[in-house]
This record gives structure tokens, C-alpha cells and sequence, in this order.
């Protein structure tokens, strides 16, 4: 299904259900593996529906990092850095939200800032564009001082003894917003690390 131009503005999300932000950080691992359209992978929040919300994203492939806001549809470029991304290793996202207020941060370096039109907040997922393999891991939300681990890190969510009591067993519940069917993160028994294809 990736053989037209369509394939280009195609950008799967996993969403996690029941999981809203507003004036939180967000952080996730991403790894960029394969893609011969894009390599990317990346944060999405402040969701309100798969045609309206924010994406902060690197890429393997075009070595930046990028802010996109999703309005109706229409994806807007609202900040852009060039920096290495290597594909096959693990990269650390992270995005701080505070009212209308965007920072965001790679590997701990802040890289891009932008000022958005209103407040932010709205659903967190995972997002990838085109034929980008991309595995994520270990998403934590931070609200009010309080963090709140949406994935397991790979190791634990593989070995179900190492997991924090508090946890629920199966994971967070994910909802894809593609308009495209394909499998969502997080299907299955050991969802974590997960490929969106």
C-alpha cells in the first residue's frame, strides 16, 4: 500500500487510552531501524483526534528533529533542527509542556522551542510516518511531580517477574488512529518494545 505518493503523508499513532496531558513531560526511547521512505519515529500529544494534535519526532533518514502540529488534517512544521539520528540505536525523546509553551529535548539537550496558539493538552501516543520500523520503549508522563510509566522498559516488559507490583499486567490500553489498517503497539501478550510497520 506504500507504492504511491499517498505513502508519504501516511503517519500511523498508537494512542494510549485514558492517558491525557496538560503541563506534563513526556519522554520515550525511540529506535529508528528500517525504512526507505522515512525512518522516524516520535511523541504525540495533545491529541484531540488523529487529524488534530502535535509530533516531535527525529529521523535516520534526513538526520533532524522536528515540531509538527496537525490541524485538521494538515501537518504544519513548527520548529526544525538538524542533528544526527543513527539508525539501530536508541534515542531519547522528550517533550515539556507548560500551558501553551512547547520544549523539546533530545537526549537530554533541549533542541527545539515554540510557542503554540493555545494551550496544550489532549491524548499521548506513539508516532511514525510511512514505511519507518521503529521500536519505542520506556514512555513516561510526568504531571504535578508524579511520574506514570506508560510502556515498560524492553527487559521488564519481557520478564512479567520484574514488573512493579503496581502495574497492570497486560500494559496500558492503545487505540490506533490510523486510517489505515495495520497492527497497532502494543497487540498482543509481551507488547513492549513494539514495531509499528
Amino acid at each position: 500500500f506504500l507504492d504511491g505518493i499517498e505513502a508519504y503523508a501516511y503517519f500511523p499513532l498508537a494512542v494510549a487510552r485514558n492517558v491525557q496531558a496538560r503541563d506534563a513531560d513526556l519522554q520515550v526511547e525511540v529506535l529508528p531501524q528500517a525504512g526507505s521512505i522515512d525512518r522516524a519515529g516520535g511523541l504525540a500529544f495533545g491529541l484531540k483526534n488523529s487529524g488534530n494534535y502535535f509530533a516531535f519526532r527525529v529521523n535516520a533518514l534526513e538526520d533532524n528533529a522536528v515540531l509538527f502540529e496537525f490541524v485538521d488534517n494538515r501537518r504544519l512544521e513548527r520548529a526544525k533542527t538538524e542533528l544526527p539520528v543513527a539508525a539501530g540505536r536508541w534515542t531519547r525523546l522528550e517533550v515539556q509542556v507548560r500551558g501553551n509553551r512547547i520544549v523539546c529535548l533530545v537526549d537530554g539537550r533541549p533542541v527545539l522551542e515554540y510557542d503554540a496558539a493555545k494551550q496544550v493538552g489532549g491524548y499521548v501516543g506513539l508516532w511514525t510516518r510511512a514505511d519507518s520500523v521503529t521500536q519505542f520503549r520506556d514512555l513516561v508522563m510526568t504531571t504535578g511531580g508524579i511520574s506514570r510509566q506508560l510502556i515498560l522498559p524492553a527487559d521488564v516488559a519481557q520478564d512479567p517477574s520484574r514488573r512493579i507490583a503496581s502495574k497492570p499486567s497486560k500494559g496500558p490500553g492503545w487505540t490506533p488512529l490510523s486510517s489505515r489498517p495495520g497492527p497497532p503497539c502494543g497487540r498482543g501478550s509481551a507488547p513492549w518494545p513494539c514495531t509499528t510497520p
